[in-house]
């Protein structure tokens, strides 16, 4: 009866053992199989980015180009009567345009609407985390702030729950252009500061 008694005991600590030992192996296979997700996420991420500033450069920018040729050619003087602050997520407009010239945006409608209708589109794909935005950033950071700080006195006109994304976008981007042309000036002003040197005069006798 004692030998009964300690086969089974055996029994039960052996079991015990294979238990923690396939819990082990699963939770690394658990472990593993959430790296490659990761990683295949990521990888998707990069990728889309990359299409995403293709479509960019192919698509969007002839748009862009469109609109200021529209712009030219129906001589529409808003926005270069019309002048931008923007701090942090607040834009500030100040504009001498009459009632004549904000009148006059009607006639670059389909322009102006192809084009940002275009770059809210493809502002979903960073805000939303899908793809990759530091590496469209790295690609179109600064491109992408230009224009759409000249059209944001007409953008602000028509904000009304439109473009939220490119504005989310435009927000995130500028902040970042700001911050590295700070950090710009400021090494500049350090390695200035390392020329100089500082001389003094002592006092006489001491």
């Amino acid at each position: 009866m004692s030998s009964l008694h300690f086969v089974l005991e055996s029994l039960f600590f052996l079991s015990g053992i294979a238990l923690t030992v396939i819990a082990a192996i699963g939770l690394r296979q658990l472990t593993v199989a959430k790296e490659i997700a990761r990683i295949g996420a990521k990888r998707d991420s990069l990728k889309l980015a990359a299409d995403q500033c293709a479509h960019y450069m192919h698509n969007i920018i002839p748009l862009q180009n469109a609109l200021y040729e529209a712009i030219q050619t129906k001589h529409i003087a808003f926005f270069d009567k019309s002048e931008v602050e923007v701090k942090g997520d607040q834009v500030k407009v100040t504009s001498t345009a009459t009632p004549a010239d904000v009148d006059a945006l009607k006639t670059i409608a389909y322009e102006f609407l192809a084009a940002f209708n275009a770059i809210e589109a493809f502002a979903v794909f960073f805000v939303s985390g899908v793809a990759d935005e530091k590496l469209a950033f790295s690609a179109l950071g600064a491109s992408y702030c230009s224009n759409v700080q000249r059209y944001l006195p007409e953008i602000m006109l028509l904000r009304s729950g439109s473009f939220d994304n490119l504005l989310r976008l435009f927000f995130l981007w500028n902040s970042r252009l700001e911050s590295l042309r700070l950090r710009m000036e400021r090494d500049k002003i350090d390695n200035s500061l390392q020329k100089i040197q500082n001389k003094f005069i002592k006092p006489v006798g001491t």
